[in-house]
C-alpha cells in the first residue's frame, strides 16, 4: 500500500509527498528527456518531522488560488484525523484506568 502523497500543480509540476523513515519530504518528479523511461525524483526542501510541514513545503510553489484552497483543505483533513485519533487513544486510556479502579 502506497502512503505517498500526488500534486500535480497548475504550473506543470508534479509533486510527491513521501514518508522516509517517521520523515517526510518532498519530492518533483522530473520527466526523463525520454518519455519512455522511468522518471526522476528531485528533492525539495529538507526533511520535515511531520506531513504539515511537507504540505506547508509546497505552498513555497507559485500555486493558483484552487491550488491553495486544497492544501488548506488537506491540512484540515489532517488535522482533524489526528485529533480524532488522540481523542480515540485518549477515551481508551480513560476506560482502562477505570477497568483498573473497579
Amino acid at each position: 500500500m502506497s502512503t505517498d502523497i500526488y500534486i500535480n500543480l497548475d504550473c506543470g509540476a508534479e509533486l510527491q509527498i513521501t514518508k522516509i523513515g517517521d520523515r517526510f519530504q518532498v519530492l518533483e518528479i522530473v520527466a526523463d528527456s525520454d518519455g519512455w523511461r522511468k522518471q526522476k525524483a528531485r528533492v525539495i526542501g529538507r526533511l520535515h518531522n511531520t506531513i504539515i510541514g511537507a504540505v506547508n513545503e509546497v505552498r513555497n510553489f507559485a500555486l493558483a488560488q484552487y491550488e491553495v484552497l486544497s492544501l488548506t483543505e488537506m491540512e484540515s483533513a489532517i488535522n482533524s484525523t489526528n485529533q480524532a485519533i488522540k481523542d480515540y487513544f485518549d477515551q481508551h486510556n480513560e476506560y482502562l484506568a477505570n477497568l483498573q479502579r473497579a
